[in-house]
């Protein structure tokens, strides 16, 4: 069942992104029909597996490059290393960006994700939510942006940030014992830090 609903939604979102939106190439990829993509390791949507870029994004993407003749490469780089090079014109698109007005972005996202609050099972808190992080210190994604609430709640002075290059980092550096630097962790990706002892 679970495979059945995974390639559902990946048509629905290809069929979606490919007729709703045409899909128009930078300047330097017309010249030579090439068009680069930069990501950060972000599964289910763009990660390297055994020296080859997958996942749902790549996938839409390798097909709307290839209808519109143009030869796509992707390439994981850290975050922030990627939206630079994106901004001085090294690549031409980064891959599942959140809004951004320095980026052209198009009416429709291929990703759907939640962001989720994770805590450690020893941590004496009950529950947790954004307004009570005070004095707590959050695991964050290296230019990553949350949305509006969020990023305003992480933002507050007594939160004190601790950041990674991707999610599984992230969840890694907080959850290793003897070397916790958070005590909450934030993901937006189909993760199971359940395993690390988070809860």
């Amino acid at each position: 069942m679970r495979w059945l609903c995974r390639n559902v939604l990946r048509l629905v979102l290809v069929g979606a992104l490919l007729s709703s939106s045409p899909m128009t190439a930078p300047a330097g990829a017309a010249e030579d029909g090439a068009i680069r993509f930069c990501f950060n390791d972000w599964p289910p949507y763009s990660y390297v597996r055994d020296g080859k870029d997958q996942g749902i994004s790549v996938d839409i993407l390798r097909e709307a490059a290839r209808r519109a003749g143009l030869e796509p490469s992707f390439t994981e780089l850290p975050w922030k290393r990627c939206l630079a090079l994106v901004e001085a014109g090294e690549f031409d698109a980064v891959m599942d960006a959140a809004q951004r007005d320095e980026f052209l972005q198009g009416d429709v996202s291929p990703t759907i994700y939640t962001n989720t609050l994770w805590v450690r099972a020893d941590d004496p808190a009950t529950s947790i939510d954004v307004d009570n992080l005070g004095g707590r210190s959050i695991g964050l994604i290296s230019g990553y942006k949350y949305g509006e609430i969020l990023d305003a709640c992480f933002n507050k002075p007594n939160v004190h940030k601790e950041y990674s290059k991707d999610d599984p980092t992230n969840i890694k550096n907080s959850g290793s014992v003897g070397s916790m630097r958070s005590s909450v962790t934030m993901s937006s990706q189909k993760t199971s830090p359940t395993r690390m002892g988070w809860h």
